[in-house]
């Protein structure tokens, strides 16, 4: 009788830890790739909680102030709440740039697409694809020539910049449309720099879902009598420049700054300027 009880004891624990949700057990970068695909079961997880789990690991550094080690899953998802909800608390500062006021920068219409790998190729890639209105605000033509932004990501905290050329002429208080995309194989390149193989897992669609754009700065020509109106919304315009957090942060351990006691990270340029054409990325 003792022995029937304690196998019946025996039985009904292995069903309950068979029944126990992944947001009671600890985060473990060595089994995260099977803990990954249990968000997507758990009843008690979301996929919009399973996303900011998920987010909060792959985001995670020595520099953004925040610790997963010796967290359950369920303390790592409150705290990506929090982080959703307010942003990482670090500061990020840029190189300084001048600001051009003939223009007004619109960005809308930010989402995932899949476009042809190269013109003579039909694999597709996805890409973040966004849609910027400028408006001539002077009494004059001018051309675009440069623009730079800066991607934000969905803790409010910097993913990638991207700069591109246009030179087109916009009339006096007229507008242009423009699609810009970025290959997501960069945003994730940046994402997963430093971190191991086995926690790299993305929901990239998620990510482009949640990112916000910010214009980091332009140039135009007010002597526009060389350019033409561009009609160029049916496009779509590549980046002559990214920046790459490999480049920017070779030594993995980097650690942000305190300034006036906040902690402080620094990412380069606001502003790709046209010297760096010159030194432009392999974009595919």
């Amino acid at each position: 009788m003792n022995k029937f009880l304690f196998m019946t004891f025996i039985f009904s624990t292995f069903i309950m830890s068979c029944d126990k949700s992944v947001l009671d057990k600890p985060f473990n970068p060595i089994l995260y790739k099977t803990a990954f695909t249990q968000f997507f079961k758990d009843e008690n997880i979301s996929n919009k909680d399973a996303f900011l789990i998920n987010y909060s690991i792959i985001r995670q550094r020595e520099y953004l102030g925040y610790e997963i080690e010796n967290k359950s899953y369920g303390e790592i998802l409150e705290m990506a709440r929090v982080f959703n909800q307010n942003g990482i608390p670090v500061k990020e500062t840029y190189d300084e740039t001048e600001y051009e006021d003939d223009l007004e920068v619109t960005v809308s219409n930010i989402k995932s697409t899949f476009l042809n790998k190269s013109e003579n190729s039909t694999s597709k890639v996805k890409n973040l694809k966004f849609k910027v209105t400028y408006k001539n605000i002077s009494k004059n033509d001018v051309a675009l020539n440069l623009t730079t932004f800066i991607i934000n990501g969905p803790f409010k905290q910097h993913l990638i910049t991207a700069g591109y050329e246009t030179n087109c002429k916009i009339l006096a208080n007229k507008e242009m449309v423009v699609n810009y995309v970025i290959n997501s194989k960069k945003i994730k390149a940046n994402l997963l720099y430093g971190k191991t193989n086995k926690i790299k897992r993305l929901m990239i669609d998620d990510i482009i879902d949640n990112i916000e754009i910010k214009l980091g700065g332009l140039t135009v020509d007010k002597d526009s009598q060389h350019y033409e109106e561009c009609f160029i919304e049916d496009l779509v315009v590549e980046p002559f420049q990214l920046s790459n957090y490999k480049e920017m942060y070779p030594n993995k351990n980097f650690k942000a700054k305190k300034i006036n006691g906040i902690q402080t990270v620094h990412r380069g340029p606001r502003f790709f300027s046209k010297k760096d054409i010159d030194d432009a990325i392999n974009y595919k």
